[in-house]
């Protein structure tokens, strides 16, 4: 039996060559690979074999779940290696074989999941792990296994890029000690165990970023892992794409344009979510142009002032789509900006033989697009300008795949899952989130133009079935009323962010669905993701903890208690390169941007929220320092009155402002849709939430309904108008 195990082992290790490689960046010099707990990501049930075979020999324990036993092929591979099943909360008795084998100078495997993952997460530690490792004085060292999914020897996802010729990489990072449990800042969380899935949540990180190049790169190899027929996206008018057919279209519409825009060029694109838009998107990346998005919600002199701000001198568009959304007069307006190219019109140079180059060019995608460095702009975005004047944001090709990565390790969303997205594409929730994660990830995505259609969106995903959802609070309430019973049933995964998330709308999921609304975090600036709750990890009244690689912040403010927090400062790999330097347009010269800078350091970014982190790492935002009032010398949220407002009557609109008042400062009005809305019975509320009179609006304005941004945000300087307007009048 030794012998015919041995002889399969190496017959199976022959064919499957993984080969061991340090992470970039770290000395192979540096890595002892014989001791301590190897934690490695699970991708097929093999991986303990491809491990043990890319690994230099030595005594082994490999754990598993009690639930989950190897089976006996992958005993006779793995063979001598010795095999432990291990409970989540193993006691310490339970925990002694592989404290002696540690002690004795041994090695464990651990796989960081139960069962193989379509995607890397890493959501949890098992409870004997930091006990076991503080015990012993033993290091972690992360382990990334890289390519396994691809070779049809041992992939279990079905995938038709599966190849009998990919190659499978153990990527070796340097080891975690228990000195580096240490947190690192004052408001660092203080539970042990969280630093250590902390920091190998961000060395996992690490081996996700390694060898990602750029949007272009990444959309081909994703066409070779999940197969170029695969369909990649379709929308609500029907049409269509695979990733095949993806690519080719992008090839020959990058050709179209080339006598329109030189590589570097910002170039404006004003297209609702569609198929046709994720074209477009790809032929500005295959060509090394910049996609500035247009927000068209924000009216032509919002647009405008963004074409001046980008420097964008040509806006891709389409006459259906301008007649169909009546914005023929706002496209006419900037012409006076940029020049307005129609996509109908490069129909009649779409030639055959500019189509047989493309169909030529798509045989090899990565040859045929252009490779800019990762640090390069990939694309523009625009601030929601919910508080004032949008800026421009300039994101970075590893900006945008640093933050799909972190949400690869985050959560367990991937291969096989279906996304609804319904939030426009000028939007970093829609576009990161909603767009480039699914379609470099394998999820087959629905693209919806219009988040405001409730009934229409609720018919798509009682036919579609949907198991991923993302979108703001005003939204998914709008869907959830207007859905039927039943409608939503096959999400598992439904996000919220862009706004805070109210109590009713996660009750109406819940009782209407079963469905459990997590509430996120995040921020144009960070491309966009910066926190999220998880399933196990999940407290409502936050906004979860921060991804994977984003280091967080808290800095004193005046007039607020430091044990209840501070202003939010956060650092990461997927922070902006900058905001956009206006400049005068000239062909061929790529956008200036301003990094972000702090006293500190570069690269940290004012998220200008005020926030508070738990010894659990959860982050609560207590409001936006832009919206709190100043009154008897005391900071005042204007969202605490928003939210109580919210619950007291739950089926309208409402939204705070400040204005100035009397010698104690400034004044709170609430402008609400509830035409019997009272003082009386809002104060009432206020006091039964814990709230003083300090935080009761003094004047109370109806209006017909809350204007309100393309992302589904407020829009407060509008309401600034109508108050000021309602006041002067009264």
């Amino acid at each position: 039996m030794p012998e015919q195990s041995s002889l399969l082992a190496r017959a199976a290790r022959a064919l499957l060559r993984p080969t061991l490689k340090p992470l970039p960046g770290v000395s192979a010099d540096s890595l002892d690979l014989t001791h301590g707990v190897l934690a490695c990501n699970h991708a097929t049930p093999w991986d303990a074999a491809l491990i043990l075979w890319a690994l230099p020999a030595a005594p082994t324990t490999i754990v598993h779940a009690p639930e989950r036993p190897p089976s006996a092929r992958l005993k006779q591979l793995c063979h001598p290696t010795r095999w432990s099943a291990l409970e989540d909360a193993a006691p310490e008795s339970a925990r002694a074989p592989l404290a002696q084998a540690l002690n004795a100078g041994e090695r464990i495997i651990w796989l960081t999941s139960n069962q193989p993952q379509p995607d890397n997460a890493l959501t949890d530690l098992p409870g004997w792990l930091p006990a076991l490792l503080a015990a012993c004085d033993a290091p972690l060292i992360p382990l990334y296994l890289r390519g396994a999914r691809l070779h049809r020897m041992v992939s279990p996802w079905g995938l038709t890029g599966a190849t009998l010729r990919a190659p499978i990489e153990l990527l070796a990072d340097t080891p975690i000690t228990s000195s580096q449990w240490a947190p690192n800042a004052p408001d660092a969380p203080i539970d042990p165990a969280l630093r250590l899935l902390q920091r190998l949540a961000a060395r996992r990180l690490q081996g996700e970023l390694a060898g990602r190049a750029d949007l272009w790169t990444e959309i081909c190899l994703a066409a070779r892992r999940f197969g170029r027929n695969r369909i990649a996206v379709e929308d609500a008018t029907g049409a269509q794409a695979s990733y095949g057919q993806l690519i080719l279209r992008a090839l020959v519409l990058e050709q179209l344009l080339r006598p329109h825009a030189r590589k570097g060029d910002a170039v404006g694109v004003l297209l609702p979510g569609s198929v046709g838009c994720v074209t477009v998107l790809l032929a500005l990346q295959a060509g090394a142009r910049v996609p500035a998005m247009l927000n068209f919600s924000a009216g032509p002199h919002a647009m405008a002032a963004a074409c001046r701000t980008a420097d964008i001198g040509l806006i891709l568009t389409s006459r259906l789509f301008l007649a169909k959304a009546g914005l023929q007069e706002a496209a006419t307006q900037l012409t006076e900006n940029a020049r307005v190219l129609y996509l109908e019109d490069l129909r009649p140079a779409a030639t055959l033989a500019v189509k047989l180059n493309g169909l030529r060019r798509a045989r090899r995608p990565l040859a045929a697009g252009a490779k800019p460095d990762p640090h390069q702009p990939a694309l523009i975005l625009f601030t929601s300008g919910s508080e004032g004047a949008s800026k421009g944001v300039m994101l970075s090709h590893q900006n945008l795949l640093a933050n799909i990565a972190q949400m690869r390790v985050a959560t367990d969303v991937g291969f096989g899952d279906r996304y609804l997205n319904a939030l426009p594409l000028f939007h970093s929730f829609g576009l990161t989130v909603g767009t480039l994660k699914p379609l470099l990830s394998g999820l087959r995505l629905f693209l919806c133009p219009n988040p405001l259609e409730y009934r229409r969106i609720s018919e798509i995903a009682r036919h579609w079935r949907p198991t991923v959802m993302a979108g703001a609070d005003t939204f998914l309430f709008g869907y959830a009323r207007a859905a039927r019973t039943g409608d939503f049933h096959t999400v598992r995964y439904l996000f919220a962010g862009a706004e805070p998330l109210r109590e009713a709308t996660r009750l109406l999921w819940f009782e209407k669905f079963g469905v459990r609304v997590l509430q996120g975090y995040g921020a144009t600036e960070a491309a966009p993701a910066v926190a999220v709750n998880l399933p196990h990890a999940d407290r409502p009244a936050s906004v979860g903890r921060p991804l994977p690689g984003i280091e967080t912040r808290l800095e004193p403010v005046t007039g607020w208690p430091p044990e209840q927090g501070g202003r939010l400062w956060i650092r990461g790999p997927n922070v902006m390169l900058g905001y956009l330097l206006p400049q005068e347009y000239k062909p061929g010269q790529a956008p200036q941007c301003r990094p972000p800078q702090a006293p500190w350091g570069a690269g940290w970014y004012d998220t200008g929220d005020l926030a508070h982190i738990d010894d659990a790492g959860f982050v609560t935002l207590r409001g936006r320092l832009k919206r709190f009032a100043k009154i008897g010398g005391e900071m005042v949220s204007l969202e605490i009155s928003e939210a109580v407002a919210r619950t007291l009557w739950p089926d309208h609109a409402h939204g705070v402002i400040r204005a100035p008042g009397d010698k104690r400062g400034e004044r709170l009005i609430l402008l609400t849709t509830r035409p019997d809305a009272d003082a009386v019975a809002l104060f009432a509320a206020l006091r039964e939430a814990g709230h003083g009179e300090i935080y009761a609006p003094k004047r109370i304005i109806h209006i017909d309904a809350m204007p309100l941004l393309g992302s589904g945000k407020v829009d407060y300087p509008a309401l600034e108008e109508i108050a000021a307007k309602a006041l002067s009048e009264s």
